[in-house]
């Protein structure tokens, strides 16, 4: 039996150590999830070494762009209209800030027509990419690392 004094110290250790957090998920938009988790008879730790997992990749791909010649690549892209551009960047905080500036000054009609669009494209990419030394520039190749901002999926 469980005595008043260590309840009293488990409370005071959890509320000095730990933290809960709560998930709320929708029967059907989240079905796939629900079901995934039900099937898991430890839930909590199967989140934590998903995250972990993730964090785990995100050092792989950080890794990767220090040791290997990539390039942070924001391309805007609209398929009806034939338009788009890309901008390349070596810093990536500097891609997103820029990709992000422009989404934000953009009107709602402007943002529609990119949402709409299905080829639409306003996202950043860690791409490999190969030096030119003549053009003194990076010039993507390949299939994109990871995607590193989108602002359509927001």
């Amino acid at each position: 039996m469980t005595t008043t004094a260590q309840k009293k110290a488990s409370a005071k250790y959890d509320a000095e150590n730990t933290k809960q957090i709560m998930l709320k998920l929708n029967k059907k938009t989240d079905a796939d999830v629900l079901e995934a988790l039900e099937t898991v008879a430890n839930r909590q730790g199967y989140i934590k070494e998903l995250v972990r997992n993730d964090l785990a990749q995100k050092r792989q791909l950080e890794h990767a762009a220090e040791t290997f010649p990539v390039a942070y690549v924001f391309r805007e892209y609209k398929d009806r209209g034939g338009i788009g551009s890309e901008q390349m960047f070596r810093d990536k905080y500097e891609a997103i800030k820029t990709a992000r500036d422009h989404w934000e000054t953009m009107n709602e009609y402007d943002r529609d027509s990119y949402r709409k669009d299905a080829a639409g494209v306003f996202a950043v990419w860690l791409m490999p990419c190969e030096w030119d030394d003549i053009d003194d520039c990076f010039y993507p190749e390949g299939d994109p690392i990871s995607v590193e901002w989108d602002a359509l999926a927001e």
